[in-house]
């Protein structure tokens, strides 16, 4: 579990690098988004969580190899949006 921990900070550090702003103003970077997408997606959440995934479907495989399938059986067969609660829409503010 360290390992993925430290695979996963990893990434988000060099993801968090990749981002920075290199054009030398200090102007507050700004990030484009699609028309009707959410502020939420420039997080990259859907990435984030296929690469958790995956780490944790090779994690289960490995298990199930050594006699422990119930992990890998019981998992999530396709990754999920882990920033799914933070998504606002008008509908959800009532008739």
């Amino acid at each position: 579990m360290r390992i993925v921990n430290a695979f996963l900070v990893g990434v988000m550090l060099v993801l968090a690098a990749a981002c920075q702003n290199n054009s030398g103003d200090s102007a507050t970077p700004r990030v484009s988004l699609a028309p009707g997408a959410h502020p939420y997606d420039a997080l990259r959440g859907a990435e984030f969580e296929a690469m958790r995934h995956a780490v944790q479907r090779l994690r289960n495989k490995c298990l199930a190899g050594e006699g422990f399938p119930q992990n890998l059986e019981l998992m999530a067969t396709q990754p999920g949006d882990p920033f799914e609660f933070l998504r606002v829409d008008d509908g959800m503010f009532g008739p």
